[in-house]
């Protein structure tokens, strides 16, 4: 079925002036869009700029209808449209679809790279520096190089980004303020495509992630990994809200992430044994569901990135998005019957999406 355009969605709410005002729970997030785009067009246009501003890199394939429900205010004036959204509609939105809220970040992040033997530096007019950092961009936030003057000759060599010696690299590094640092080597693959094999560490050498990305698209790869891993490391502190169970990521003394493929109530029980073996509390409750799974608050005294990456590690999870990992070890689906499981316990807090739809059935 064709999906409604914004003029069709505003009058079926009764609205004679195409201009609509719902009232917001927190501050909105005001766009102005040049009509040329057509009404639809700008109004797809302004979502996504929304969309962005709370992830940032991130898109999302949304109706229209359902883009209205995070709308706060539309009018035309003149060859404009003026939009406004409910940030916190879709911050909601976009964690029940297993994304996290990130601005980006405005630190930039320094990159050791070595091509065919040689160390690219700020002066360099290297094509995939170029196309990696418009990628970056992208993603809010930025990528530098190191400026190869006679100070990082004498402290970094090829071999010390081939190598990966995080030490030096790290010492190397100081001099430019960076709190995260990425080294990095391109080689070809057997196919010709380029490859690039990276790690992401702080000032500190302590190793964040490490990775490989391939193929045609492998700069646009690149910068979305490093922005998964400056995301993790940068919300440590406590961002998820104590109140809303929506939203995922770390809290004052926890981390809220998704957990799909629970299908039952003895995959919960596995769940938390698997936590416990991992080191972490056996109190790590339910606290919401959504249509993806069930959201469960670790409690996380050793950090974040610790429980993240050792989830994604585990084999009994695999990481989809940020905080969102599917359970491998589901004992499959229970059917109801008389007696049996029912679809799920009243007292848990569940999306509006589910309980629109329950009503509706």
């Amino acid at each position: 079925m064709k999906s409604k355009s914004v003029v069709a969605a505003i009058l079926a709410l009764g609205l004679s002036s195409l201009a609509l005002s719902v009232q917001a729970t927190e501050g909105p997030l005001v766009y102005q869009e040049d009509l040329s785009l057509g009404i639809d067009g700008a109004f797809k246009s302004a979502f996504a700029k929304a969309t962005a501003s709370i992830a940032a890199g991130e898109s999302v394939d949304l109706s229209v209808e359902e883009m209205m429900a995070m709308c706060q205010n539309v009018a035309i004036f003149n060859d404009k449209l003026d939009v406004s959204f409910d940030a916190a509609k879709i911050k909601q939105t976009l964690n029940t679809m297993g994304i996290s809220s990130w601005a980006g970040m405005d630190e930039p992040v320094i990159l050791w790279l070595c091509v065919d033997g040689n160390i690219v530096g700020a002066g360099d007019n290297n094509a995939f520096v170029q196309e990696l950092k418009a990628k970056a961009q992208e993603r809010h936030y930025q990528i530098m190089l190191p400026l190869m003057d006679i100070d990082d000759i004498q402290a970094v060599s090829a071999e010390t980004i081939l190598n990966n010696d995080m030490d030096k690299l790290a010492k190397a590094s100081k001099r430019y303020g960076n709190s995260f640092i990425i080294s990095a080597k391109v080689a070809t693959d057997s196919e010709g495509k380029p490859q690039v094999s990276f790690n992401v560490f702080d000032h500190k050498s302590q190793i964040l992630d490490k990775s490989v990305s391939a193929g045609e698209a492998v700069a646009s790869e690149m910068a979305r990994h490093i922005a998964d891993t400056l995301k993790n490391n940068t919300q440590n502190t406590a961002t998820a809200s104590a109140t809303d169970y929506f939203e995922l990521g770390p809290g004052q003394d926890f981390v809220r992430i998704l957990i799909s493929n629970v299908q039952n109530v003895v995959d919960y029980d596995k769940i938390t044994s698997s936590l416990v073996s991992f080191g972490y509390s056996a109190h790590s409750p339910i606290v919401a569901r959504t249509g993806e799974g069930i959201i469960v608050e670790v409690k996380a005294s050793s950090g974040a990135e610790i429980l993240d990456g050792t989830l994604a590690h585990s084999g009994t999870f695999t990481k989809t998005a940020s905080w969102t990992y599917t359970f491998n070890k589901s004992a499959g689906e229970v059917r109801a019957d008389r007696g049996g499981i029912e679809k799920g316990l009243p007292n848990l807090i569940r999306s509006s999406f589910e309980v629109e739809a329950q009503a509706a059935q």
